[in-house]
């Protein structure tokens, strides 16, 4: 089924997609709707701390959803995250997000900065944590990443 970009084209991967749930407890089908959750379960965001895709979507999901949703990191989301910079760069201005700072190294290493998240979900801070090293990376220009040996 193909889904709505961030851009409003339509595509059949990358795409954050949602569950919708009525008060009278009927899943919907279509726009913005993520089959296969069940009424009572929440809707998980799987994101990769190195996408800029997923900054995008993770600034809005708690404002777009009326239930709790929960994160997952991943790492590696197949695509060419970050191909179209100049589209990433003016949805996040007409949301009203900070200009976009690239971090240096394209594309960023985020082993270390996805175990942290991992981590943070075992505790309960995965959004929290999540968020603030997403906004670091795309806000700030600085990513988590794993020193190479010299």
């Amino acid at each position: 089924m193909p889904t709505r970009g961030i851009d409003g084209s339509t595509s059949d991967s990358r795409s954050l997609r949602v569950h919708q749930v009525d008060p009278d407890g009927a899943s919907g089908a279509g726009e913005g709707v993520l089959s296969g959750v069940r009424r009572g379960e929440a809707p998980v965001f799987y994101f990769d701390l190195a996408s800029p895709e997923c900054y995008l979507a993770a600034e809005r999901i708690g404002e777009l959803l009326p239930v709790p949703v929960e994160w997952a990191p991943v790492v590696g989301i197949p695509g060419g995250w970050g191909d179209d910079r100049d589209l990433i760069e003016r949805v996040a201005l007409e949301r009203g997000l900070q200009p976009l700072r690239w971090p240096a190294s394209w594309p960023p290493r985020t082993d270390l900065a996805a175990r942290a998240a991992t981590y943070a979900a075992s505790i309960g801070r995965v959004t929290a944590f999540s968020l603030a090293a997403l906004r670091q990376a795309f806000a700030g220009g600085a990513i988590w990443t794993i020193p190479t040996p010299s």
